[in-house]
């Protein structure tokens, strides 16, 4: 993992629909998956958007989310990182997305990110979802960023 993360090296921006992905399987060691959201994480940004969505649209995105999150997987070659990022507290955006997908696997990990973040204070998201990051406006002056990293194996 320390490999897939380290600095340096050469690399290559891919952009595509993550949903048709136009690459094979296993051809990358680093892949971001970076979700459309409700962008309910941005509220302090943008107010605005709690007038703008509904419970409706949040369940909307679910499949989509897992949808990308198994293309991010699927993309990874053994050992390789996977970054599930989304602008939004919401558990039906987050913790429900990455455990769904993962329970339905054997072949990636759940790492620790709040460990890997250890310079970023209180990152952690409740037991028993502990090892995914959740990032807060009162706490860590940024949106609340969600981050599950993952390891294929």
């Amino acid at each position: 993992m320390r490999a897939a993360t380290a600095p340096g090296g050469a690399a290559a921006v891919v952009v595509a629909d993550g949903t048709r992905p136009a690459w094979r399987p296993a051809s990358f060691d680093r892949v971001i998956a970076d979700v459309p959201c409700s962008g309910l994480g941005a509220l302090r940004r943008r107010p605005d958007a709690r007038w703008r969505k509904t419970p409706a649209d949040v369940a909307a995105l679910g499949e989509l989310q897992r949808s990308l999150l198994r293309t991010a997987i699927n993309a990874a070659r053994p050992g390789g990182a996977i970054a599930y990022v989304t602008c939004s507290p919401h558990i039906a955006e987050t913790r429900a997305v990455v455990g769904q997908v993962t329970a339905a696997r054997d072949d990636v990990l759940v790492l620790d990110a709040p460990a890997l973040l250890s310079e970023v204070p209180d990152l952690a998201c409740p037991a028993p979802d502990g090892r995914y990051a959740q990032f807060w406006p009162h706490l860590h002056g940024t949106d609340a960023i969600f981050l599950a990293l993952l390891q294929k194996c």
